[in-house]
């Protein structure tokens, strides 16, 4: 998959639940809440990762038809990572949501934008290498 067509058909459609809260916050005449949930941050990470695993799972299925001696990208260590976020990311959504029902704050909501936004941003450094070795993988064929 070209970089091009990541950003998007992957990054664009990660982000539209974020950019639609910020349409929505933004037209709306007294909105409750903020701008930015950390749910969408959260969403958007995952959503990344997932996109790795399926790319590493085409990769995998094309190097198998055409028995290349070209080695493409190490997938046990992009899938173990990409897991690892999603876990991540995951028992982060959970704490989100858990908190925003009860309508307790039992969880700090600064730190949550924190965690979601570092790990977001580390999924979206991670899947933009991944990406790029995908393509040079692609390249070399």
């Amino acid at each position: 998959m070209k970089i091009e067509r990541w950003l998007i058909y992957t990054v664009s459609v990660a982000a539209l639940p974020f950019f639609i809260r910020l349409m929505c916050y933004l037209i709306l005449n007294n909105p409750v809440g903020s701008a930015v949930s950390p749910i969408d941050i959260v969403f958007f990470g995952l959503t990344l990762n997932i996109s790795n695993i399926n790319e590493l799972i085409v990769l995998k299925n094309k190097h198998k038809r055409a028995n290349n001696t070209i080695t493409p990208p190490n997938k046990d260590r992009i899938l173990g990572l990409s897991l690892l976020l999603i876990i991540f990311l995951t028992i982060t959504l959970g704490m989100i949501y858990s908190s925003e029902l009860l309508a307790e704050q039992n969880i700090n909501l600064a730190s949550t934008y924190i965690c979601s936004i570092l790990m977001s941003i580390a999924s979206f450094v991670f899947s933009w290498n991944v990406m790029l070795k995908i393509q040079r993988y692609y390249g070399n064929n």
